[in-house]
């Protein structure tokens, strides 16, 4: 995690600024938000070519995701940066250049910071790209391959779910497949099997599903967070054999997630010494002066 960020003032002046502010108005405020938030994040690194799941922006800026995915898509619009959606790597074009400098010297010790910060990446259609780029000024001299990685296992804050990646398999087996062709003697062909499908257009909660929700510890309104599953997997183009399997399994981790962060309500946060020592020190002045403003 960065201590700090660069942010020039040709943020809001320069080319890409005045492009923002050329935006129609139900765009301009969360693209320049978005963007800030690009350039600043806890998890970016100097040459601004790294992982940012698109829930994890969202929970930063507090925007449902759909705003987030079409401010992404502005910003690209506007030459600003580029996000891969199967590897939920962000690129921001120029951060590396406002964050490390202009051309440097080969001599200069960021040039080794810079190339094992690139070396460290995940595969990403982007490497190729970042190398030719930066090359130059960076005296970078090995170029990596825009090679697509194995998809990993991932929680929900982290993009594709464990659910998700066995639909994507299943899918990919279906286009591996080859067709089954129809077998001797008359015997009965095999069942068709089940192809996944987009978000349903309604997908409205029973009194079963509100019920095992409030069994597996999700108490209030369930609504808005079937809207934030529907709204999450529309805005992927996720595809599922079973939607209410997904819900489920969405239900599950929401309560996982809400029960690891910290109740802040009511919470007793204890006095350091020094705020202790102050307060004692204080109320033995109102003691001796009697509380008494004597000037």
């Amino acid at each position: 995690m960065r201590g700090y960020s660069t942010v020039r003032s040709t943020f809001w002046t320069g080319e890409t600024g005045r492009a923002l502010r050329g935006l129609p108005e139900e765009k301009r405020h969360l693209c320049q938000t978005v963007a800030l938030n690009l350039v600043t994040s806890p998890h970016a690194n100097m040459i601004g070519l790294y992982y940012l799941p698109i829930t994890l922006l969202c929970h930063e800026i507090g925007c449902p995701f759909e705003g987030a995915s079409k401010a992404l898509r502005s910003l690209y619009e506007v030459n600003f940066c580029d996000y891969d959606i199967e590897t939920e790597m962000v690129w921001v074009y120029e951060m590396a250049r406002y964050q490390v400098g202009g051309s440097l010297k080969a001599s200069d010790k960021r040039v080794h910071g810079i190339a094992k910060e690139y070396e460290s990446l995940q595969k990403n259609r982007f490497l190729e790209a970042f190398f030719d780029r930066y090359k130059a000024d960076f005296h970078l001299e090995k170029c990596r391959k825009n090679e697509a990685p194995s998809k990993p296992l991932r929680s929900p804050s982290q993009g594709t779910t464990r659910l998700e990646q066995e639909q994507e398999q299943e899918q990919e087996q279906e286009h591996l497949s080859p067709p089954v062709s129809p077998p001797s003697g008359g015997a009965p062909q095999p069942k068709p099997k089940k192809k996944p499908t987009p978000a349903p257009d309604s997908f409205p909660l029973t009194d079963d599903m509100i019920r095992w929700a409030q069994t597996q510890g999700l108490n209030g309104d369930i609504q808005p967070v079937t809207d934030s599953f529907l709204d999450h997997h529309r805005a992927k183009g996720s595809k599922f054999l079973d939607w209410v399997a997904a819900w489920r399994t969405w239900i599950r981790n929401e309560v996982k997630f809400s029960r690891a962060k910290p109740a802040q309500q009511g919470k007793v946060v204890p006095l350091d010494w020094k705020t202790q020592h102050n307060l004692a020190v204080g109320a033995a002045f109102i003691g001796n002066t009697g509380g008494n403003d004597e000037s």
